[in-house]
């Protein structure tokens, strides 16, 4: 996981301080802009956390646990079901991919982005998803 760790700390350290203080309404603009980018870069890697439980859930049910992984990352991330499935969908696109974990890690991408790789995933067949992983472009069936 590539985390820039001082910026991690500094933006939860921000974070903390915002929400004990409740002082947001007296900031300016450009404090606000900067909470909200400290907001983000913890959101993004509680999310990566969050992936990478619901892959590994995934793997236990696999070898033969007795588990629903959507139904405990619901459970314990207290969401519904329907937010449990987006995440199995996230983690494995992020498995296909483990580049998108580490960007979702160091807060250069969100979780709406793995969205949109996991959806058109979900939408190839099994060798356009190999080509798209690996970065290949598809060749068309036909060249004139």
């Amino acid at each position: 996981m590539a985390v820039d760790v001082p910026k991690l700390v500094h933006a939860f350290s921000s974070l903390i301080a915002a929400a004990v203080t409740g002082a947001i309404d007296q900031r300016d603009q450009a404090q606000v802009e900067a909470l909200l980018g400290h907001a983000a870069r913890v959101q993004s890697l509680a999310n990566s956390v969050r992936l990478a439980a619901a892959r590994r859930l995934a793997d236990l049910a696999r070898q033969g646990g007795s588990i629903d992984p959507d139904e405990v990352v619901a459970r314990h991330s207290r969401t519904s079901r329907r937010d449990a499935q987006r995440t199995s969908r996230r983690a494995i696109a992020t498995e296909q991919m483990p580049q998108l974990s580490d960007a979702l890690a160091g807060g250069d991408v969100s979780v709406d982005h793995i969205d949109v790789i996991a959806q058109a995933l979900g939408r190839l067949e099994p060798d356009e998803q190999a080509r798209f992983v690996r970065g290949s472009t598809p060749t068309p069936a036909c060249a004139g």
